[in-house]
């Protein structure tokens, strides 16, 4: 709290130039407390723990001790500049041997003059996760004559505690940690959030298609375990949710079948397969109203699905508006082929009706290019276009009516919940939401009639069809891969024998970006790894062909 009101009397806007803003109070903040953050996690919740608890089992223990600093001011450190200041942590006497413990790397060269008489050896107390050490630690270097040993925290309770409750001390101690750092990152609000700026869409857009190919991955997991419960013989009510799941459970009496119907329509008509196979999750990452809906709907949920004060009213709204606008584009598809739609009740300028039609006491227009400014485009008017005209599907009547009930009840769970004087902040129910909103993407784009062929179809959802160029600049700029492979056609018009090539950053431009995240300019340099010579890559000069090759050497194609 000291350190909190401290940064508040003492903040001002250090840069050259204040009203430009060049860093923000809040990144500030963070600033300040990431290395006393740090600092007090080593002193306070580990090393006077982990000693106090060494002690009480008898062993001697002598803390480190930093030279006296200038001005007898109060020096924060990072366990990096902390340990190359005072050498270690603490060091414990177990009588047959002494042990200077750290937190950190060492070069083995510097070993005898850090150990000098005060220690046995030293013993590297790496915080990775258990069994998985950093490549750095395994490193052949290590593995000599010098007196270094390098364990996980988990080792070092089962080193030191009683072997038969170490594993529940560990675990103890671990949710001790978390839960206080958790809070106290609460109190700063220390978490980053990205703003959604052109340059983050760029990188967010895959991470979103990534999450849908999951999601996709997830069913499929679900109807192999729901398969397998019914061929042992089990009871229905063993079955496992994987289509559309009913959140009120008032609606399931209206919508009592759409829970079994649903995972009929997404397995037994092979939607869920004939959609990943032809990618069709990348329609909704592109430059449409809907997918911008959707694309920030999903930046919301990532960013806040953690937080429990967090209204998530907009993040559902951009879900069904997401849904609204895609049933809108599909209709749109029928224009001018002789449907009719609800009459908005607009009129004319001159303050006349168009011409409507009474059908069963709905007044109702031409849905026409003419009409459609009176074309009621509200989201229960376009399921009631789509549940009256059953042609607008391309799946069998059975299961029309399925979607129909899917689309209400989503409806209905949307906006009854949270549109009205209540927050929403449950967040379980936001999941859900979720969940039926891709489930509903997935079956209206596989079942309902689109374009008269693939190019209306991707021209009318602006399905970006190329964007080979920001998924190769994706794979380096997140780190997963620098090797590639390139292929160039010849003069015959085949591919040539392929280039193993490295990324050369120092060399490259970094890109622009327009706002649904597409590179406007950048240029990319890649250096052949045998013949060293340079290849320029741009948006209108690439490989015919991209192969990224992953750490083990696979190698998987960049479409």
């Amino acid at each position: 709290m000291s350190d909190y009101v401290n940064f508040n009397e003492n903040y001002s806007d250090k840069s050259g130039f204040p009203f430009l803003e060049i860093s923000s109070r809040e990144y500030e903040l963070q600033k300040y407390f990431e290395i006393r953050i740090e600092d007090y996690i080593r002193n306070i919740l580990v090393n006077d723990v982990l000693c106090a608890a060494l002690e009480n089992k008898g062993v001697r223990i002598y803390k480190s001790e930093l030279p006296e600093m200038q001005d007898n001011i109060q020096k924060h450190f990072n366990n990096t500049e902390y340990e190359k200041l005072a050498h270690y942590e603490f060091i414990a006497e177990y009588g047959n041997k002494t042990v200077m413990y750290r937190y950190t790397d060492i070069d083995p060269n510097d070993v005898d003059n850090i150990l000098l008489d005060l220690a046995d050896e030293i013993t590297i107390l790496n915080w990775s996760i258990p069994g998985h050490l950093p490549k750095a630690l395994e490193n052949e270097n290590y593995k000599t004559d010098k007196n270094i040993n390098i364990i996980c925290l988990k080792d070092f309770f089962k080193d030191n505690f009683d072997v038969k409750y170490y594993n529940e001390y560990y675990e103890k101690y671990v949710g001790f940690l978390t839960s206080t750092i958790l809070d106290f990152q609460d109190f700063i609000g220390v978490k980053s959030s990205f703003k959604l700026t052109p340059t983050i869409m760029g990188t967010f857009r895959f991470q979103a298609e990534q999450n849908f190919i999951e999601h996709i991955e997830e069913i499929e997991k679900f109807f192999k375990s729901d398969k397998k419960i019914k061929s042992m013989g089990f009871p229905d009510d063993n079955d496992i949710s994987y289509g559309y799941q009913i959140i009120d459970e008032k609606n399931k009496d209206d919508f009592s079948s759409i829970e079994q119907s649903s995972k009929d329509l997404l397995i037994k008509i092979g939607i869920l397969k004939s959609f990943k196979d032809n990618k069709i999750y990348r329609y909704f990452i592109g430059e449409s109203d809907f997918s911008k809906s959707f694309l920030t709907s999903e930046y919301l949920y990532n960013e806040y699905k953690e937080s429990n004060c967090f209204d998530y009213t907009a993040i559902v709204s951009g879900y069904l508006k997401s849904i609204e606008q895609l049933l809108y584009h599909i209709a749109m598809f029928s224009v001018d082929k002789g449907f009719k739609i609800k009459y908005n009740g607009k009129r004319y300028d001159n303050g006349e009706r168009p011409t409507y039609h009474n059908i069963n006491n709905v007044r109702k227009v031409c849905f026409s290019s003419e009409y459609i400014l009176f074309a009621d485009t509200s989201m229960g008017s376009l399921i009631h276009f789509f549940d009256d005209n059953p042609s607008l599907f391309c799946i069998d009547k059975q299961y029309i009516k399925t979607i129909i009930d899917c689309l209400n009840c989503y409806r209905i769970e949307c906006r009854n919940n949270s549109f009205h004087l209540d927050n929403l902040d449950n967040l379980s129910r936001v999941y859900f939401i979720r969940w039926n909103t891709l489930f509903l993407y997935i079956v209206l784009l596989s079942c309902c009639k689109l374009g008269e062929n693939e190019t209306e179809t991707l021209n009318s959802f602006k399905v970006i069809k190329n964007d080979q160029f920001e998924r190769l600049y994706y794979l380096i700029s997140q780190g997963i891969t620098s090797t590639f492979d390139f292929y160039f056609i010849d003069e015959n018009g085949n591919l040539d024998n392929g280039q193993r090539v490295i990324f050369l950053p120092s060399e490259s431009s970094y890109p622009s970006y327009n706002d649904v995240g597409l590179i406007t300019s950048a240029s990319l340099t890649f250096e052949n790894i045998n013949t060293k010579q340079k290849i320029l890559v741009m948006k209108k000069i690439m490989p015919d062909e991209i192969w990224w090759i992953d750490e083990k050497g696979n190698k998987f194609l960049i479409e």
